[in-house]
């Protein structure tokens, strides 16, 4: 799967601690190998962000969450951050 980096993903990630952009980096293979019509794997606890239809959260950590959409075989990583002000603005 192709994964596409928005300019506000790039900087958050930059922000993040080292011990925390390797725990993304993982967040993120797990959701580039993810297979169409299979479910996320449990431990990224994925779901919608609510008031949104095709906007998604992950958890990294328990304090990191992203954001993202799937198109087609394109992941689009949208913000990443501590969980209240990701998802402010996902």
């Amino acid at each position: 799967m192709k994964v596409v980096f928005s300019g506000t993903f790039q900087a958050g990630y930059r922000n993040l601690s080292k011990s925390d952009q390797v725990r993304v980096d993982k967040a993120i293979r797990l959701l580039a190998a993810k297979e169409p019509k299979k479910p996320f794997h449990p431990g990224l606890r994925a779901k919608r962000v609510q008031g949104t239809s095709d906007i998604w959260e992950a958890t990294a950590t328990m304090r990191i969450r992203l954001t993202f959409q799937m198109y087609r075989e394109t992941l689009y990583l949208r913000v990443v951050g501590d969980h209240d002000k990701t998802l402010g603005r996902p």
